[in-house]
């Protein structure tokens, strides 16, 4: 399915965000990036990047 419009696209985003797991996942994966990307800051220590893509994109697949 092509989503070619917004109207499109938000009956879908809202309908795959609908469950209370996937919320969580993203609000832990968000934290997960916002942690590794300050850890990144304070160690220079640039490994961290990863973890913050890793955390992002993970719980999201």
């Amino acid at each position: 399915m092509a989503i070619k419009s917004f109207d499109e696209f938000w009956p879908f985003y809202v309908g795959e965000h609908s469950l209370k797991t996937t919320r969580v996942f993203h609000f832990w994966g968000t934290n997960l990036v916002i942690a590794s990307i300050i850890a990144g800051l304070v160690t220079r220590n640039p490994l961290w990047i990863l973890a913050a893509s890793v955390g992002g994109y993970g719980p999201a697949w």
